[in-house]
């Protein structure tokens, strides 16, 4: 449809609708609408939702075609977008460099238009072209356990979250914090070039558990988006358990009776691998005249045989047997056992604190 030449003493009325999904605007023409001079639908049609753009003779044209226009149309319902005149194509009032005509204003639509259909190519060129890199690194919720001496491996991931175009993706050094408790591989993989948006580089991580402990693997990376190029660093980190095949990990007095007789103390067994039948254990205490075991409290089982000889000095010993029930790997069981003196003074908090640091424990696997 070529636009009309509009006369000098005109002032063009503008109004812009958004319609409905059900509107057709092929059934809709402009000479069956007095003082209707163009219209154009941004975007839509038959069956989606859009806008509607409508060009007057002047506003006192559309307020009398109105009630007719928008009951023939269907539109009494949509909401305005916009209402108002282009002043600025009104000859003899007020003048630009380069005065308009109504066709520049509808050439300058149709470009508007076509920008705003192609808004999502042009933020991809935009993307393609600036960047800038976004990276959403994986959460290890859950630690990776291991033995002593076992190797271990596992995953980590780089996403890319920008909606924008591709991005380049570098791992430039992974390291373990504290540094000595494990032993990791070279990095497997040194770069993922080209990831869409959504995509992800994923680091396969591995090495060699040395000592007990609980360590953090770090990776340091760096992501490169656009053809003039952005970067952002970013860290991906990951626990590790390092498990001993059997251990007493702490041990500390949880209370004493306020004599100083009776010391509850408390302990916790690190197990790395299953047991089966249990362990057969031995607590010891050497050179402690006056102090036995008196009782036990381990879950699933309290069943012991303590055992004491200080008939020679120096030689006292105070021991308690005991069977445990099955051990499950990777797990810290805590238990308490309550020792008792016999002396006529009671021992202070510390005086029990160097009892409990001093018991031996030895175990032999359950068969």
């Amino acid at each position: 449809m070529t636009p009309p030449k509009l006369a000098a003493e005109l002032t063009p009325h503008v109004v812009i609708f958004f319609t409905q999904a059900n509107f057709d605007h092929k059934k809709l023409e402009v000479n069956a609408h007095k003082g209707l001079l163009y219209v154009e639908t941004l975007g839509g049609g038959a069956g989606n939702s859009g806008r509607l753009l409508t060009v007057w003779r002047d506003k006192p044209a559309y307020d009398a075609a109105k009630p007719q226009f928008l009951n023939e149309t269907g539109l009494l319902n949509d909401k305005t977008l916009f209402e108002g005149y282009h002043l600025g194509t009104r000859e003899g009032e007020k003048s630009f460099v380069k005065r308009l005509t109504l066709a520049q204003i509808c050439a300058t639509i149709a470009i508007l238009v076509v920008a705003l259909q192609n808004v999502k190519i042009i933020g991809d060129a935009s993307g393609w072209l600036f960047g800038p890199p976004a990276i959403e690194t994986s959460i290890h919720s859950t630690p990776t356990d291991v033995l002593i001496g076992e190797p271990f491996k596992f995953e980590m991931t780089a996403r890319n979250t920008s909606p924008l175009g591709e991005s380049y993706i570098e791992f430039l050094k992974q390291l373990a914090n504290p540094p000595n408790g494990l032993s990791l591989d070279q990095l497997a993989v040194r770069s993922v070039p080209a990831i869409k948006p959504d995509g992800k580089a994923v680091l396969p991580v591995s090495g060699k558990a040395l000592s007990e402990g609980k360590y953090t693997v770090l990776v340091e990376g760096r992501a490169k988006a656009g053809y003039i190029s952005s970067k952002l660093k970013f860290t991906m980190s990951a626990e590790v358990r390092v498990w001993p095949r059997l251990a007493l990990s702490a041990r500390r007095v949880k209370n004493r009776t306020a004599e100083g007789k009776v010391c509850q103390a408390e302990f916790d067994l690190r197990v790395g691998r299953r047991f089966p039948a249990g362990i057969d254990a031995v607590f010891k205490l050497e050179r402690v005249p006056g102090v036995l075991f008196i009782g036990l409290s381990f879950p699933g089982k309290n069943v012991y045989t303590p055992y004491q000889k200080w008939d020679k000095p120096g030689k006292e010993v105070a021991t308690l047997e005991w069977r445990s029930p099955e051990l499950i790997p990777m797990t810290a069981v805590p238990f308490t056992i309550i020792l008792e003196s016999t002396a006529k003074q009671g021992k202070t908090s510390e005086e029990w604190e160097a009892v409990v640091q001093g018991i031996q424990f030895t175990y032999d696997e359950a068969r």
